[in-house]
């Protein structure tokens, strides 16, 4: 039985720079936004990456996870990770289930930037003695079907991702230091691998992955979310 039975979710995603805050606010827009409406007059709801959302417990710890990469002790480096994506985990779910009780009398396609799969990008990372983070699976397991009901997939190479996430820090007056905390080629050659492994697990007819670079397209990518919702929902 699915975890969220009143949502048909979609999770656009992607690695660092890719392009998904973009490709979002593009389907915010009144020609893509109605194209997302036209199955049965449904609702549209937007979630964020829950830790830039007030009020969420992932909100309250990204700034120690943010700045973790700066601490020389590792334990308390790692707890600060565990405790960060566990959080986004219970986060997440959360605001899935609001959105599932109210969606009890009208059809809702839920939109997320990023899904519970990212963690598993991510953690890795973070987290590097544990290569097969057994509690995050299993929480995931508990809270979440196995994978979203479409995933956009946004494709970028590593070394145009590194590029494109330091001159974004720069362009928005970050300083040196803000600059550089990307590191360099070898995080987003980790990044990109594990999304490649993120996305093997998905089936075909539940995932597009499309080279995102203009707002138009977002009429493009409306109209076959809601192509394939109608498809794996008749």
């Amino acid at each position: 039985m699915r975890k969220f039975p009143n949502l048909f979710i979609v999770s656009v995603t992607g690695t660092i720079a890719a392009g998904k805050t973009t490709l979002i606010n593009a389907l915010k827009e009144e020609r893509p936004l109605s194209l997302l409406q036209t199955r049965e007059q449904q609702k549209v709801v937007f979630i964020p990456e829950t830790h830039t959302i007030q009020g969420t417990r992932s909100y309250e710890l990204a700034p120690a996870y943010f700045a973790s990469n700066t601490l020389t002790d590792a334990v308390e480096r790692e707890k600060i990770n565990l405790d960060f994506q566990l959080s986004v985990l219970t986060d997440l779910h959360n605001l899935l289930s609001a959105e599932n009780e109210n969606a009890k009398d009208a059809p809702t396609l839920v939109i997320l930037e990023r899904s519970w799969m990212d963690v598993l990008v991510f953690a890795p990372i973070a987290l590097p003695q544990y290569r097969d983070p057994k509690t995050l699976k299993n929480q995931i397991q508990v809270l979440f079907d196995e994978y979203p009901d479409y995933t956009v997939y946004l494709t970028l190479n590593p070394y145009s991702a590194l590029q494109r996430a330091k001159s974004r820090a720069k362009n928005k007056g970050g300083d040196k230091q803000s600059v550089n905390k990307f590191g360099d080629i070898k995080l987003f050659k980790q990044i990109d691998a594990y999304y490649c492994q993120m996305v093997s697990q998905i089936p075909n007819e539940r995932l597009l992955c499309v080279n995102f670079n203009h707002a138009q397209r977002a009429n493009v990518i409306a109209c076959q979310i809601i192509a394939n919702q109608q498809m794996l929902t008749n």
